[in-house]
């Protein structure tokens, strides 16, 4: 018998979630900001984001035909990830990456079947803290504790990439653009990391095992 997504195609929905029709692809894109997340299996939609530092993950079960992505990066500038101490810039990048795999096993998907990629991380500006190694080597941590193997990945470097994932197929698509052609991408970060730092922390999330 071949498993099925929950009964609704669009698992997560969010009301800021930006959607416009891209007759091009014959697709509504679905457009993740910072902080935002997305899962379904809508073979109607794609899911958009832009990227310099921060990260997005795709996460994708073949079986059911069902995606995701989130769009994350770990506040704050000084110091290493304390991992043993689940320090408080981890806990956003943990409370993102449990975001996205609550939604998908809540539709049904499993994790020995999930499929994840990676993208982002861009030196954004030369000479600056890496801030996106850092979250690179945020992601790689998390998945690997987690059992969870990288399928595919395009991360770091100097350049900032437009991601379209197809989460009915799992596939990406990246563009890279040189960060000149995107200046306001730090901007929206930068203020983004201001926006973490000034909001606490909710409650614990619970992960589903499936």
């Amino acid at each position: 018998m071949t498993p099925q997504p929950s009964s609704t195609s669009s698992v997560s929905a969010d009301a800021d979630l930006v959607r416009f029709f891209d007759p091009a692809v014959g697709r509504t894109v679905v457009k993740l900001q910072p902080g935002q997340c997305y899962v379904t299996s809508d073979t109607g939609e794609l899911i958009s984001t832009l990227l310099g530092s921060c990260i997005s993950a795709c996460a994708y079960d073949p079986a059911l035909g069902i995606g995701g992505m989130n769009h994350f990066m770990l506040p704050g500038a000084n110091g290493g990830l304390r991992w043993g101490e689940a320090g408080r810039a981890a806990r956003y990048g943990v409370d993102a990456m449990e975001h996205l795999l609550n939604e998908l096993f809540k539709a049904g998907a499993q994790r020995q079947r999930l499929q994840v990629k990676l993208f982002g991380g861009a030196r954004v500006i030369a000479g600056r803290l890496l801030v996106g190694e850092r979250n690179i080597s945020f992601a790689h941590h998390y998945l690997a504790v987690e059992g969870l193997r990288v399928a595919a990945e395009d991360v770091g470097e100097h350049c900032a990439r437009h991601i379209r994932f197809y989460p009915d197929t799992g596939r990406v698509q990246v563009r890279r653009l040189p960060m000149t052609q995107k200046p306001d991408i730090v901007e929206t970060e930068q203020a983004y990391g201001v926006r973490l730092m000034s909001d606490p922390l909710q409650g614990p999330i619970e992960l589903f095992h499936s």
